[in-house]
């Protein structure tokens, strides 16, 4: 009686750590954010582009984070799309909580998503997005508007641009 021998070869899918993004590959870019008397606008194209072609015409990379606040994102789209399963879940469990301590201020926002960023760089898995982050508080009128970077990097002002647009518009403003 010879013992078979079986060879078990694991998968790919198994060997492979799990990451998001290397390098972008379908980017969306052009997002504007302004700030006014009022409130804040936010604007972004919907192109999302394959290298140097055009993938999609019609993406949207606008996300509601909460009825006070807004985001859009230039970037990876896959990466927007990490970051909007993201803030779902932490939106889902502190209105589950009902703890009164609920996390829907624009400020909040931009404050989770620069730690976010900033703990995922220094892993070397950095979600490849520039994020505008805007809106105005119900209770105090406050208007914000602040922008991350994919380091972490966060910046305020009355006007604020990622992608391609910083580049063209910047003078325009």
């Amino acid at each position: 009686n010879r013992r078979q021998r079986h060879l078990t070869i694991p998968c790919e899918m198994c060997i492979r750590d799990r990451s998001h993004t290397t390098a972008p590959v379908n980017v969306g870019t052009s997002v504007i954010g302004l700030r006014y008397k009022d409130g804040v606008m936010l604007a972004c194209d919907t192109s999302v582009s394959y290298g140097s072609m055009r993938h999609s015409k019609h993406q949207t990379r606008v996300h509601k984070l909460s009825d006070e606040s807004a985001m859009v994102t230039s970037g990876e789209m896959s990466d927007f799309q990490e970051f909007v399963k993201i803030l779902r879940e932490k939106y889902e469990s502190d209105v589950i909580e009902n703890d009164g301590a609920q996390f829907l201020k624009p400020r909040d926002y931009f404050n989770y998503i620069s730690r976010i960023n900033y703990q995922r760089r220094m892993k070397g898995d950095p979600l490849w997005t520039g994020n505008i982050i805007g809106g105005v508080r119900q209770d105090n009128g406050e208007i914000f508007l602040g922008m991350v970077d994919l380091y972490g990097t966060k910046i305020e002002g009355n006007f604020l641009l990622t992608g391609l647009a910083a580049h063209y518009c910047q003078v325009l403003l």
